[in-house]
């Protein structure tokens, strides 16, 4: 099965009479095109694909189908602004909340409340990356994911944002368990550990971002100059970030497993370490 059919320069060569069929194949049928085999799409329809480019227009080649009906994608966009701009709200909301309580609580649990405005952060870094996608898709729809660069960007700050956010909650719920643990096994044992922990957590989330938006990058770049052009290599490299992507959800939800039963071990200890100085104050006031 074919997946392009048509070269638009045969066409323009020569005037024959010999007409090139439309595109019929894996991605879809054309019914109506010109002569060089180019599909005409119908009012409000494009092939402004995403990953796999249906207009190749702009690589001198044909269109091969009309897979997108605009005001459809339009609309959808347009909801995922009006959402974003709604939390983007409620973030800059909790992000103040947070400072003031940094602010009251002073140095106490200080890790943990700095993670907190960070994290929230992230997640704004997200949502004005989502906005910013969704925006640039409603005006210009003929940049595309996977073949033009800023697409790419954005979605890569959005991924990094998703990570960030996630991992670095996790973070602050475990350091908060820590510092419960001060009094009873040291602070200086207690910073180690959260120091520790934190470059862990920035580690893996680098290596999980950039292995996830990595390949995209470097196929959106190779697209960018012209190394890229044919839809073979662009089916090719969509199975590349699907496979990469895969890879990062199987391989995040085993790590998050294991945190959780770390956290849980943490907070136990925390437990444990109240209970302690419960007893210790105890005995201090001789109530036994």
């Amino acid at each position: 099965m074919e997946f392009g059919s048509g070269n638009p320069s045969s066409g323009n060569k020569s005037l024959s009479a010999v007409a090139l069929p439309c595109y019929s194949g894996i991605f879809g049928t054309c019914s109506h095109c010109n002569l060089q085999g180019s599909c005409i799409c119908s009012q409000h329809f494009n092939g402004h694909s995403d990953f796999i480019p249906m207009d190749r227009s702009d690589l001198d080649d044909i269109v091969l189908t009309c897979p997108n009906y605009q005001p459809i994608l339009v609309a959808l966009y347009a909801v995922a602004i009006v959402v974003s701009l709604r939390l983007v709200w409620q973030v800059l909301s909790s992000i103040c909340f947070q400072k003031e309580i940094a602010h009251k609580m002073g140095s106490t649990s200080v890790h943990a409340e700095r993670l907190a405005i960070f994290s929230l952060s992230s997640a704004l870094s997200t949502i004005m990356a989502v906005v910013a996608f969704s925006t640039m898709k409603i005006f210009f729809p003929e940049l595309l994911l996977g073949v033009h660069v800023l697409p790419a960007l954005l979605v890569s700050v959005r991924n990094l944002g998703i990570n960030l956010t996630a991992n670095f909650n996790a973070l602050r719920s475990n350091l908060m368990a820590l510092e419960a643990q001060a009094r009873s096994t040291g602070r200086t044992r207690v910073d180690e550990a959260i120091g520790a922990q934190t470059r862990k957590t920035v580690l893996r989330t680098l290596f999980v971002s950039f292995g996830v938006t990595l390949p995209m990058l470097v196929g959106t770049s190779l697209s960018a100059i012209g190394v890229v052009t044919s839809t073979r290599t662009y089916t090719l490299l969509l199975f590349v970030y699907t496979l990469t992507d895969a890879v990062s959800m199987v391989s995040g939800t085993i790590v998050g497993l294991f945190q959780s039963r770390k956290l849980r071990a943490s907070f136990q200890l925390s437990i444990d370490a109240v209970k302690v100085l419960y007893l210790r104050y105890l005995r201090e006031t001789e109530v036994f």
